[in-house]
């Protein structure tokens, strides 16, 4: 029986085999998301883009998916799980085929609007099949893939695109043929795992702009929801700009450097999210947000003395945060919810994340016009390691109230 009390239809692949498959779209999720980080040296050189070019270019994706993920995040508690999935994994494939073929801003701005779009509808619908198909004797499974999953996610894309701006120098965009063949892969294998979820009345008013937050745990979510902006944004600068401001003050290989400052904020991710994973949600967002003030210190240090280990060292350990984030969060968030809300509590989670993502970048880009990328940088380090410290404030006074579980 489904949690929904609807008996599941006959499928192919079992629950077991719908929790690969969906791990695996996560990951490719999140891959498709930071593959293009290597390659914003490329279209800076070879097409001629601009910071802010790169930076616009970039916040078209989390654009498209806050958008979605604030109009369509509860789609699938009404439309059922499979339906909406395979449609996000049609989406995500024509734009990967718009962002093999792009070469000016407006169609790079148009493909990562697409792909951030068809991620938001994605997230909220893959994030409540998760917690269905794993089994009731693993409630935490499913918050363990999610976040576990980014992180992986982001580092293969890391991967991938500076493994493809350097074997294919003046065609890298190979990158994205390669995640078109997986999210088609992807959609084949979806389409034999079970339904978890019936379809039930109310679609169109689910399609109204909304943020769903279970009022039992309202307090917290404020002091969560900001730590998970602040560590995203984190990884919002480093995916967005990293790469040309390494090039910059190093005068090095941008591509190679580029794959290497995304691996080192993912690897302490992911390792963190495994080690994390038995703690509470309290303790997870404390480590988060407490990762981020050494980080913001030794990135500062990294670029005013133009030292490559300081700059990655203070990456690795926002990494830190960066990967502990979303485990904490949806740890906070998701046994408050009632199966009903589940995807639109998911979407939530989603959007403070992804604000994270879109905002900074773009303002950093913008800054960067004018007073120069580094002192951007150094300016936005500042900031966040103070907001971080008062965000600590404030989850430490969280942690005085029973955690829930």
């Amino acid at each position: 029986m489904t949690e929904s009390g609807y008996p599941p239809p006959r499928a192919r692949l079992g629950n077991r085999g719908a929790v690969a498959v969906t791990g695996a779209i996560v990951v490719t999720l999140l891959a498709a998301s930071s593959a293009p980080s290597p390659l914003y040296p490329y279209y800076e050189g070879y097409v001629g883009l601009s910071h802010a070019d790169i930076s616009l270019a970039f916040s078209g994706y989390p654009v498209g998916l806050l958008i979605a993920l604030l109009i369509t995040g509860s789609i699938s508690d009404h439309l059922g799980r499979k339906p909406v999935i395979l449609g996000a994994l049609a989406g995500l494939m024509a734009s990967m085929l718009i962002l093999l073929v792009a070469q000016n801003t407006l169609a790079l701005v148009t493909g990562r609007f697409l792909e951030g779009t068809a991620t938001g509808v994605a997230l909220g619908a893959v994030g409540a099949y998760l917690v269905e198909v794993v089994p009731p004797t693993r409630p935490g499974l499913a918050s363990l893939v999610n976040s576990a999953g980014a992180v992986i996610g982001t580092a293969v894309g890391a991967v991938l695109g500076g493994a493809a701006a350097i074997i294919w120098q003046t065609s890298p965009m190979i990158v994205f043929g390669i995640l078109f063949t997986a999210f088609t892969l992807e959609f084949v294998a979806m389409a034999f795992c079970p339904e978890t979820w019936r379809r039930v009345p109310g679609l169109a008013a689910s399609l109204m702009p909304k943020v769903y937050v279970p009022s039992s745990v309202r307090g917290r979510a404020v002091w969560t929801m900001l730590g998970l902006f602040l560590a995203w944004s984190l990884s919002s600068v480093t995916l967005a700009l990293a790469p040309v401001l390494l090039r910059d003050f190093t005068d090095g290989p941008s591509a190679v450097y580029g794959g290497l400052v995304v691996l080192t904020m993912c690897l302490p991710g992911a390792l963190a999210t495994f080690l994390l994973a038995r703690y509470s949600a309290t303790t997870i967002m404390l480590i988060t947000v407490a990762s981020l003030v050494p980080s913001a210190a030794l990135t500062i240090g990294g670029i005013y003395t133009v030292s490559l280990p300081l700059y990655l060292g203070g990456t690795a350990i926002g990494g830190i945060g960066v990967g502990a984030s979303l485990l904490g969060a949806l740890r906070v968030m998701t046994p408050a919810s009632t199966p009903e809300h589940r995807a639109g509590v998911i979407s939530a989670v989603y959007i403070a994340a992804y604000l994270g993502l879109a905002v900074p970048a773009v303002v950093v880009g913008a800054f960067a016009t004018g007073i120069g990328l580094q002192n951007a940088v150094l300016g936005y380090q500042v900031v966040l390691g103070l907001v971080a410290i008062a965000n600590l404030i404030g989850l430490a006074a969280m942690s005085r109230s029973p955690d829930p579980r």
